[in-house]
């Protein structure tokens, strides 16, 4: 008896679903990381930010989150259930935005970056291994491609939208 390989995947409609949801998330992050780059001049304008301040927001704190989170993220991912943690990584995002929005010192600002860095370090591993469990590898690059479109679409999006 041969199995096929294929039967280990899900459904075409529902590896769809998941793959338009992962690329609309990888957009949404895009767009927030991309945006609050952006509108850094009117919040140093408003909080009377100083450049080291501005540059440890802009690139450091989200930066060092993101590198110094990755590896023990991916392990986690490896080793958890990465829907659960995707999950856990969205409510720490919203949030990380909330508290960006409502920022009323530096210091609140630096920790919403350095929790948008940790998620990113979370989303990209994990939205690749899911895709990895959602099509056979044959199919794999495409899906892949599609994620990759939602995040640069964010990041023209974040753009437009913050010019």
């Amino acid at each position: 008896m041969t199995i096929d390989p294929a039967a280990s995947y899900p459904p075409h409609k529902t590896a769809r679903w998941a793959i338009m949801v992962l690329s609309v998330l990888g957009f949404f992050l895009s767009m927030d990381v991309t945006l609050t780059t952006l509108l850094i001049e009117p919040m140093k304008h408003d909080m009377v930010l100083t450049d080291v301040e501005i540059g440890l927001l802009q690139g450091t704190a989200f930066g060092l989150a993101f590198g110094l989170a990755s590896l023990p993220l991916g392990r986690a991912i490896d080793r958890a259930n990465r829907v659960t943690l995707l999950k856990l990584g969205l409510i720490v995002w919203m949030v990380s935005m909330g508290a960006t929005a409502l920022a009323g010192s530096v210091a609140t600002l630096m920790l919403s970056r350095i929790a948008l860095g940790f998620v990113y370090a979370l989303l990209i591993p994990s939205a690749l291994s899911i895709i990895s469990d959602l099509y056979p590898p044959e199919r794999r690059s495409v899906a892949t491609s599609l994620f990759a479109v939602g995040q640069a679409s964010g990041q023209a999006f974040g753009i437009l939208a913050g010019g």
